[in-house]
């Protein structure tokens, strides 16, 4: 996973128009001492490139959330996403949640969000995805609700 600074290889190929893009989220439901976790995973073997471009995050209370990488794919599947193209294949790359008692994988940001309020995370900067690499979005306080909406391109 890289993040921020892309190489003139990444530039050219979003710039190329050479990709699909599409859309998937994961409504997580809050349990009893579990952190809520939702991620995009780009499973081994896809031969694709996927790049977030948007990442909404909604909390059922306030408070804080985390991204992380980690590319073990989390436990419940919501599928490969939407095209948001005409005639659009399926994307390689899928949504995935669950919970956890802690919050898993390697973190590198974290944002206060206001309660029910849907915020994109990444709002100036995208993230890259190689095969067998995952974004994981976490509530930090456990017992909450989360939805996140993922907005992602993949080479075509």
């Amino acid at each position: 996973m890289r993040y921020g600074g892309f190489t003139p290889a990444d530039w050219a190929y979003l710039l190329s128009g050479d990709y699909h893009i599409f859309g998937g989220f994961a409504n997580v439901a809050a349990v009893a001492a579990q952190n809520s976790e939702a991620q995009l995973q780009n499973p081994t073997g896809s031969g694709k490139q996927a790049f977030l471009r948007e990442l909404w995050v909604s909390l059922a209370t306030a408070g804080d959330v985390v991204l992380t990488s980690f590319a073990t794919q989390l436990g419940t599947d919501d599928g490969a996403g939407v095209a948001l193209h005409l005639g659009g294949g399926a994307a390689k790359s899928h949504v995935r949640h669950t919970t956890n008692a802690g919050i898993q994988g390697t973190q590198f940001g974290r944002f206060s969000l206001p309660a029910a309020q849907a915020v994109n995370l990444l709002k100036d900067w995208d993230v890259a995805l190689d095969p067998n690499s995952g974004l994981l979005v976490a509530a930090v306080t456990v017992n909450v609700a989360m939805i996140a909406s993922f907005v992602w391109t993949e080479n075509s």
